[in-house]
Protein backbone atom coordinates (compact mmCIF):
# COMPACT_ATOMS: atom_id res chain seq x y z
CA UNK A 1 0.00 0.00 0.00
CA UNK A 2 2.00 3.34 -0.92
CA UNK A 3 1.67 6.80 0.76
CA UNK A 4 -1.04 7.83 -1.42
CA UNK A 5 -3.66 5.25 -0.36
CA UNK A 6 -3.12 5.70 3.75
CA UNK A 7 -3.72 9.19 2.76
CA UNK A 8 -7.32 8.58 1.34
CA UNK A 9 -8.39 6.62 3.94
CA UNK A 10 -7.12 9.31 6.24
CA UNK A 11 -8.68 12.21 5.09
CA UNK A 12 -11.94 10.09 4.45
CA UNK A 13 -12.15 8.52 8.25
CA UNK A 14 -11.49 12.16 9.29
CA UNK A 15 -14.45 13.13 7.14
CA UNK A 16 -16.62 10.57 8.32
CA UNK A 17 -15.63 11.80 12.19
CA UNK A 18 -16.73 15.39 11.26
CA UNK A 19 -19.99 14.68 9.53
CA UNK A 20 -20.95 12.18 12.70
CA UNK A 21 -20.06 15.18 14.69
CA UNK A 22 -21.54 17.79 12.96
CA UNK A 23 -25.20 15.62 12.94
CA UNK A 24 -24.57 14.76 16.64
CA UNK A 25 -24.37 18.67 17.54
CA UNK A 26 -27.19 19.59 15.20
CA UNK A 27 -29.64 17.27 16.80
CA UNK A 28 -28.69 16.54 20.29
CA UNK A 29 -31.36 19.00 21.82
CA UNK A 30 -34.07 18.04 19.39
CA UNK A 31 -37.12 16.50 21.48
CA UNK A 32 -38.40 13.24 20.87
CA UNK A 33 -35.72 12.25 17.91
CA UNK A 34 -35.65 8.83 19.05
CA UNK A 35 -39.83 9.06 18.45
CA UNK A 36 -38.99 10.75 15.35
CA UNK A 37 -36.25 8.03 14.27
CA UNK A 38 -38.43 5.54 15.04
CA UNK A 39 -41.54 6.62 12.63
CA UNK A 40 -39.17 7.42 10.08
CA UNK A 41 -37.85 3.39 10.25
CA UNK A 42 -41.58 2.19 10.94
CA UNK A 43 -42.75 4.23 7.57
CA UNK A 44 -39.47 2.90 5.43
CA UNK A 45 -40.01 -0.70 6.94
CA UNK A 46 -43.47 -0.29 5.56
CA UNK A 47 -42.24 0.68 2.23
CA UNK A 48 -39.81 -1.85 2.21
CA UNK A 49 -42.48 -4.03 2.52
CA UNK A 50 -45.23 -2.64 0.19
CA UNK A 51 -42.19 -3.16 -2.76
CA UNK A 52 -41.58 -6.21 -2.15
CA UNK A 53 -45.13 -7.44 -2.43
CA UNK A 54 -45.09 -5.84 -5.75
CA UNK A 55 -42.09 -7.58 -6.32
CA UNK A 56 -43.41 -11.07 -5.41
CA UNK A 57 -46.62 -10.65 -7.21
CA UNK A 58 -44.35 -9.58 -10.42
CA UNK A 59 -41.71 -12.56 -9.75
CA UNK A 60 -44.56 -14.92 -9.49
CA UNK A 61 -46.30 -14.08 -12.68
CA UNK A 62 -43.20 -14.54 -14.21
CA UNK A 63 -43.00 -17.64 -13.30
CA UNK A 64 -46.17 -18.64 -13.76
CA UNK A 65 -45.53 -18.04 -17.50
CA UNK A 66 -42.00 -19.49 -17.95
CA UNK A 67 -44.16 -22.39 -16.40
CA UNK A 68 -47.05 -22.54 -18.90
CA UNK A 69 -44.04 -21.76 -21.57
CA UNK A 70 -42.32 -25.05 -19.79
CA UNK A 71 -45.48 -26.83 -19.91
CA UNK A 72 -46.33 -25.86 -23.66
CA UNK A 73 -42.62 -27.03 -24.82
CA UNK A 74 -42.99 -30.44 -22.59
CA UNK A 75 -46.19 -31.18 -24.63
CA UNK A 76 -44.67 -30.12 -28.24
CA UNK A 77 -41.68 -32.28 -27.07
CA UNK A 78 -43.91 -35.06 -26.43
CA UNK A 79 -46.21 -34.40 -29.53
CA UNK A 80 -42.81 -34.26 -31.76
CA UNK A 81 -42.00 -37.59 -30.26
CA UNK A 82 -44.80 -39.07 -31.20
CA UNK A 83 -44.46 -37.82 -34.81
CA UNK A 84 -40.72 -39.15 -34.64
CA UNK A 85 -41.68 -42.68 -33.66
CA UNK A 86 -44.60 -42.29 -36.42
CA UNK A 87 -42.23 -41.21 -39.24
CA UNK A 88 -39.74 -44.49 -38.01
CA UNK A 89 -42.65 -46.74 -37.89
CA UNK A 90 -43.63 -45.96 -41.53
CA UNK A 91 -39.60 -45.55 -43.04
CA UNK A 92 -39.53 -49.42 -41.11
CA UNK A 93 -42.29 -50.37 -43.33
CA UNK A 94 -40.95 -48.64 -46.16
CA UNK A 95 -37.51 -50.11 -46.25
CA UNK A 96 -39.16 -53.82 -45.67
CA UNK A 97 -41.39 -53.21 -48.56
CA UNK A 98 -38.65 -52.20 -50.85
CA UNK A 99 -37.20 -55.41 -51.78
CA UNK A 100 -40.40 -56.55 -53.17
CA UNK A 101 -41.25 -53.58 -55.34
CA UNK A 102 -37.42 -54.15 -56.52
CA UNK A 103 -38.46 -57.68 -57.48
CA UNK A 104 -41.91 -56.51 -59.37
CA UNK A 105 -39.86 -54.15 -61.14
CA UNK A 106 -37.32 -56.68 -62.55
CA UNK A 107 -40.13 -58.83 -63.48
CA UNK A 108 -42.20 -55.62 -65.20
CA UNK A 109 -38.61 -55.15 -66.61
CA UNK A 110 -37.60 -58.52 -67.87
CA UNK A 111 -41.27 -58.82 -69.53
CA UNK A 112 -40.72 -55.61 -71.46
CA UNK A 113 -37.08 -56.49 -72.91
CA UNK A 114 -38.75 -60.00 -74.25
CA UNK A 115 -41.66 -57.77 -75.59
CA UNK A 116 -38.41 -55.71 -77.45
CA UNK A 117 -36.56 -59.04 -78.12
CA UNK A 118 -39.54 -61.02 -79.53
CA UNK A 119 -39.91 -61.56 -83.24
CA UNK A 120 -42.62 -60.15 -84.97
CA UNK A 121 -46.12 -62.95 -85.24
CA UNK A 122 -47.00 -64.57 -87.85
CA UNK A 123 -50.52 -63.96 -89.14
CA UNK A 124 -50.69 -67.70 -90.10
CA UNK A 125 -50.02 -68.84 -86.75
CA UNK A 126 -52.26 -69.88 -84.26
CA UNK A 127 -51.59 -67.24 -81.86
CA UNK A 128 -52.93 -64.58 -84.60
CA UNK A 129 -56.10 -66.45 -85.06
CA UNK A 130 -57.03 -66.48 -81.34
CA UNK A 131 -56.58 -63.02 -81.48
CA UNK A 132 -58.96 -62.37 -84.10
CA UNK A 133 -61.01 -64.39 -82.31
CA UNK A 134 -60.86 -62.07 -78.85
CA UNK A 135 -61.75 -59.04 -81.09
CA UNK A 136 -65.37 -61.02 -81.76
CA UNK A 137 -65.75 -61.39 -78.21
CA UNK A 138 -64.86 -58.44 -76.67
CA UNK A 139 -67.93 -56.49 -76.12
CA UNK A 140 -68.01 -52.47 -75.52
CA UNK A 141 -70.82 -49.86 -76.41
CA UNK A 142 -70.14 -46.61 -77.64
CA UNK A 143 -70.92 -44.94 -74.21
CA UNK A 144 -68.14 -47.01 -72.71
CA UNK A 145 -65.88 -46.02 -75.34
CA UNK A 146 -66.42 -42.30 -75.35
CA UNK A 147 -66.48 -41.79 -71.48
CA UNK A 148 -62.74 -43.92 -71.82
CA UNK A 149 -61.38 -41.38 -74.22
CA UNK A 150 -62.80 -38.51 -72.61
CA UNK A 151 -60.13 -40.08 -69.70
CA UNK A 152 -57.28 -39.94 -71.53
CA UNK A 153 -55.03 -37.05 -72.26
CA UNK A 154 -54.56 -35.68 -75.81
CA UNK A 155 -51.61 -36.74 -76.50
CA UNK A 156 -53.05 -40.31 -75.11
CA UNK A 157 -55.08 -39.75 -77.73
CA UNK A 158 -53.20 -39.16 -80.26
CA UNK A 159 -51.32 -42.46 -79.53
CA UNK A 160 -54.40 -44.47 -79.70
CA UNK A 161 -55.34 -43.00 -82.46
CA UNK A 162 -51.80 -43.79 -84.18
CA UNK A 163 -52.44 -46.84 -83.21
CA UNK A 164 -56.07 -48.06 -84.99
CA UNK A 165 -54.47 -46.12 -88.06
CA UNK A 166 -51.45 -48.47 -88.37
CA UNK A 167 -53.50 -51.23 -87.44
CA UNK A 168 -56.08 -50.65 -90.24
CA UNK A 169 -53.44 -50.03 -92.62
CA UNK A 170 -51.66 -53.54 -91.39
CA UNK A 171 -48.53 -51.28 -90.90
CA UNK A 172 -45.88 -51.23 -88.17
CA UNK A 173 -45.42 -47.72 -86.04
CA UNK A 174 -41.75 -46.92 -86.19
CA UNK A 175 -40.49 -44.82 -82.85
CA UNK A 176 -39.32 -42.55 -84.87
CA UNK A 177 -42.99 -42.18 -85.69
CA UNK A 178 -43.46 -40.45 -82.06
CA UNK A 179 -40.84 -37.73 -83.04
CA UNK A 180 -41.90 -37.54 -86.86
CA UNK A 181 -45.61 -36.36 -85.90
CA UNK A 182 -44.50 -34.95 -82.74
CA UNK A 183 -46.83 -37.03 -80.95
CA UNK A 184 -44.70 -36.57 -77.33
CA UNK A 185 -42.16 -39.95 -77.45
CA UNK A 186 -42.34 -43.59 -78.38
CA UNK A 187 -41.83 -44.52 -74.22
CA UNK A 188 -44.70 -42.31 -73.58
CA UNK A 189 -46.89 -44.33 -76.82
CA UNK A 190 -45.67 -47.63 -75.11
CA UNK A 191 -46.60 -47.04 -71.50
CA UNK A 192 -49.99 -45.66 -73.16
CA UNK A 193 -50.60 -49.23 -74.81
CA UNK A 194 -49.52 -51.18 -72.20
CA UNK A 195 -52.26 -49.85 -69.83
CA UNK A 196 -54.56 -49.65 -73.11
CA UNK A 197 -53.84 -53.68 -73.33
CA UNK A 198 -55.25 -54.50 -70.10
CA UNK A 199 -58.81 -53.72 -71.13
CA UNK A 200 -58.25 -55.96 -73.89
CA UNK A 201 -59.19 -53.39 -76.10
CA UNK A 202 -55.66 -53.75 -77.99
CA UNK A 203 -52.41 -56.12 -78.45
CA UNK A 204 -48.70 -55.23 -79.91
CA UNK A 205 -45.84 -56.52 -79.69
CA UNK A 206 -42.44 -54.80 -79.97
CA UNK A 207 -39.82 -55.63 -82.04
CA UNK A 208 -36.46 -53.77 -82.56
CA UNK A 209 -37.32 -50.51 -83.06
CA UNK A 210 -41.11 -50.63 -84.07
CA UNK A 211 -44.54 -51.38 -82.48
CA UNK A 212 -46.46 -54.07 -84.25
CA UNK A 213 -50.23 -53.98 -83.65
CA UNK A 214 -51.76 -57.38 -83.12
CA UNK A 215 -55.01 -56.41 -82.03
CA UNK A 216 -57.91 -53.68 -81.92
CA UNK A 217 -61.50 -53.92 -81.20
CA UNK A 218 -63.07 -53.40 -83.57
CA UNK A 219 -65.82 -50.64 -82.52
CA UNK A 220 -62.39 -48.68 -81.48
CA UNK A 221 -61.05 -48.60 -84.93
CA UNK A 222 -64.82 -47.56 -86.33
CA UNK A 223 -65.75 -45.22 -83.77
CA UNK A 224 -62.27 -43.49 -82.07
CA UNK A 225 -62.34 -40.52 -85.03
CA UNK A 226 -65.91 -39.64 -84.54
CA UNK A 227 -65.62 -39.89 -80.40
CA UNK A 228 -62.17 -37.34 -81.21
CA UNK A 229 -63.97 -35.11 -83.58
CA UNK A 230 -66.74 -35.20 -80.81
CA UNK A 231 -64.09 -34.01 -78.19
CA UNK A 232 -62.44 -31.39 -80.00
CA UNK A 233 -66.09 -29.57 -79.92
CA UNK A 234 -66.00 -29.29 -76.08
CA UNK A 235 -62.33 -28.36 -75.17
CA UNK A 236 -60.73 -24.87 -75.42
CA UNK A 237 -59.57 -23.64 -78.90
CA UNK A 238 -55.76 -24.07 -78.24
CA UNK A 239 -56.20 -28.00 -77.24
CA UNK A 240 -58.62 -28.24 -80.00
CA UNK A 241 -56.12 -26.88 -82.18
CA UNK A 242 -53.61 -29.55 -81.23
CA UNK A 243 -55.39 -32.66 -81.18
CA UNK A 244 -57.08 -31.60 -84.65
CA UNK A 245 -53.43 -30.30 -86.21
CA UNK A 246 -52.18 -33.95 -84.58
CA UNK A 247 -54.98 -36.35 -86.04
CA UNK A 248 -54.53 -34.78 -89.58
CA UNK A 249 -50.98 -35.74 -89.61
CA UNK A 250 -51.55 -39.18 -88.75
CA UNK A 251 -53.87 -39.35 -91.41
CA UNK A 252 -51.59 -37.65 -93.88
CA UNK A 253 -49.13 -40.16 -92.68
CA UNK A 254 -51.56 -43.11 -93.62
CA UNK A 255 -52.94 -41.71 -96.47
Amino acid sequence: MNNREIHYRYAISYLFVAIISLLALAYYNVPNLVDKLSFALTLSSLLLAVLAIFYTIISSTKQDHQFLKLNETQSELKTSAIEIKNVSKNLNKFFSDVPQHFEKLDVKIDSLADMYTSPPPDPSSSDAIDESIEITEIKIDNFLLSKMIMKLQYPAMGVLYLFTQSYLKGENIEFSIFEELNIHSYEYGIGVLNGLQTTSLVGFKIHQDSIIPTRCNRLLCDELKNNLVGIQKVIDDKNRLALKNMIQSIDDRFA
